[in-house]
């Protein structure tokens, strides 16, 4: 028999009466001032225990007992063979040494997670949607864009066109699903700066233009962004920005869900290293086939990194970062 105190609810009354409780024989017998009745564990519902704070064990006729004789509710559950679940983590969460082997664990599994599981997820539904799936998106960022970072651009005609005669060469020439655009666009916040969006547009503004010396540089630019698309870089990005939308469209396919976000996460995007080095390799591997010398390439780039950004922003959507690495890595190709 265990035997216990405990405070008496009858269900009809706020009051409670200070009662002693007996559990033998399965059932609970509950005596007191006015109080005598007995319950059967079965018919009984148990709280799950917090530590060392107070729980209840309510009965069927809308009456309960609160206790926090904790220990000698647990021998009854025991002893019972019931909540089993309950009294194992209860152990657990009671041991320090079980704490902290939980904690390290817990530790453990987030940086898999985070570092490994999140980035294949991303990759894999980046590149299970088709590219007609994307067209909201790069609409939404460019309009966005437009309206912070950009203006209309005032290359004249023949600038522009020699600019789209050498993204044509490098778009043409790869078997690709993706429908690309290329649109010019001034900016005195973010200077010179190519940026592509997950829909297959590449922004390039009239000061990354004015600041190639030839075309041999501005392919090396233009095949880099062409790299970040081919690749998925932005999406991807965005995906493992937003954890939440990466579950929805990894489940449902609508990318809707992420349409709303996309501006904001757009304008904090950056890429990582990892995916600046796929994006360099990329253009290196079209420079050489359209038999274009990688020192121009490096050039420009030591050249754009010369260049100090005209306002914070500009860190905000580089996708430039690391410039003497990405030289280094190209003059060793």
């Amino acid at each position: 028999m265990t035997t216990f105190r405990a405070s008496y609810f009858d269900g009809k009354r706020s009051a409670k009466t200070d009662v002693l409780v007996r559990f033998m024989g399965g059932r609970f017998y509950v005596s007191g001032e006015h109080v005598d009745v007995s319950y059967d564990l079965d018919d009984a519902t148990i709280s799950k225990r917090i530590g060392n704070s107070a729980r209840f064990i309510s009965f069927a006729d809308g009456s309960k007992c609160e206790s926090r004789e904790n220990d000698k509710i647990d021998h009854i559950l025991k002893t019972a063979g019931k909540d089993r679940a309950a009294l194992f983590v209860h152990k657990l969460e009671s041991k320090l040494k079980y704490v902290l082997l939980a904690l390290a664990v817990t530790i453990v599994i987030s940086i898999i997670t985070i570092t490994y599981a999140i980035p294949t997820l991303a990759e894999y539904v980046a590149f299970s949607l088709h590219q007609s799936t994307l067209r909201p998106l790069g609409e939404s960022a460019l309009s966005t864009l437009d309206d912070v970072l950009f203006s209309p651009s005032e290359l004249n005609k023949e600038t522009r066109d020699g600019v789209m005669g050498v993204f044509e060469g490098i778009v043409t020439e790869i078997d690709s699903t993706y429908e690309y655009g290329l649109e010019f666009r001034k900016s005195d916040k973010v200077g010179a700066n190519a940026v592509a969006l997950p829909s297959g547009i590449i922004v390039i503004t009239d000061e990354m233009v004015k600041l190639a010396a030839n075309d041999e540089e501005l392919t090396g630019v233009l095949a880099h962004e062409v790299g970040h698309i081919e690749n998925r870089h932005s999406l991807r990005t965005l995906l493992q920005n937003s954890i939440a939308a990466l579950v929805i469209v990894s489940v449902t396919g609508d990318i809707s869900s992420l349409s709303a976000g996309i501006p904001g996460l757009f304008l904090k995007l950056k890429f990582s290293r990892d995916f600046e080095r796929e994006a360099d390799c990329y253009a290196i591997e079209y420079l050489r086939r359209a038999e274009i010398p990688t020192k121009h390439f490096a050039h420009f780039l030591k050249r754009l990194g010369s260049k100090s950004p005209n306002s914070s922003v500009m860190s905000y959507i580089s996708t430039h970062p690391q410039t003497s690495e990405r030289v280094e890595m190209i003059s060793d190709y």
